[in-house]
């Protein structure tokens, strides 16, 4: 009996040591963008100041890229980059017509991970928007991919 209990209470510690042991990858972080908390003002000049109220973006915490559509008008357009704060909130500058449609970027370490598309139009008005199409399926719209044909490079960072 004691041999018994013994080879169950090693078997038992065996397999608890095989599951602590083997780390579980973590899934993607999925971000997220509310349109209804976005806002858009212009600063005087040739850029447009994109902001985010808390809870604009979840999660919070990371650096994001807003990239203008291209447009048949000046000025020459230049995205902006952001650190969203834990709760959501953030402001950038982006050189870009007003009423135009701008794509929305996570900055990962290894990656832009493409995550919403707004459109303002001439009145000022935010809503979601259609990111076109996505040729190689990887999850970014051919609009900002790098290399629209390669499923393997996504985002504006190839390497």
């Amino acid at each position: 009996m004691k041999m018994r209990k013994r080879l169950l209470l090693t078997i038992l510690a065996a397999g608890a040591c095989s599951c602590s042991a083997t780390p579980l990858p973590q899934p993607p972080v999925e971000y997220e963008l509310d349109a209804s908390k976005v806002e858009q003002s212009t600063d005087g000049g040739e850029a447009i100041v994109i902001s985010g109220t808390a809870g604009a973006v979840s999660p919070g915490s990371v650096r994001i890229r807003i990239t203008p559509g291209e447009t048949d008008s000046d000025p020459v357009l230049e995205p902006g980059n952001a650190d969203v704060s834990a709760d959501g909130s953030f402001t950038t500058f982006v050189i870009s017509p007003a009423a135009n449609t701008f794509f929305f970027e996570a900055l990962e370490a290894d990656a832009d991970v493409f995550f919403a598309a707004i459109r303002v139009d001439d009145a000022g008005n935010i809503e979601d928007a259609d990111p076109g199409p996505d040729s190689d399926e990887d999850g970014s719209p051919d609009a900002i991919d790098c290399a629209p044909e390669d499923g393997t490079q996504h985002g504006q960072r190839c390497n």
